[in-house]
């Protein structure tokens, strides 16, 4: 039995015996990560591959703020949707101006449901009453 861990700057590269102890490690590293309140969806559990020698690799890359891509179309979203509202992207996260409050609420709701369907599989953007 041997399982190795290795701790990189944003990932963990997760070495052991099969894929069974791999998942086992899995679910060890996520009650570990709950009981320090972090949330699970920092993890991004790469594919379990063969690492040569009856060993399986697998990579673990630890997400931090929102990654470029995202942010680029988070911000888009908002700007297709609400034109009265400019977004932009400062660092790790997108931000919003705008005077009325309860747009805000409103972009903020709308992108927090598209994200939530996008976690389910649904392709599909929410709509935005009229």
């Amino acid at each position: 039995m041997t399982v190795d861990l290795t701790q990189g700057k944003d990932e963990l590269v997760l070495v052991t015996d099969d894929e069974h102890r791999a998942a086992a490690i899995k679910d060890l590293i996520e009650s570990k990560a709950v009981r320090r309140n972090l949330s699970l969806k920092i993890f991004d559990w790469g594919k379990v591959e063969p690492a040569g020698g009856n060993k399986v690799r697998q990579t673990i890359t630890l997400r931090r703020g929102l990654g470029d891509v995202l942010a680029k179309k988070i911000s888009k979203l908002i700007r297709d949707e609400f034109p009265k509202v400019k977004s932009q992207i400062q660092g790790d996260a997108v931000r919003g101006s705008r005077l009325a409050r309860t747009l805000m609420i409103l972009v903020v709701v709308f992108v927090i449901i598209g994200m939530v369907l996008a976690m389910a599989g649904t392709p599909s953007a929410p709509s935005v009453p009229s």
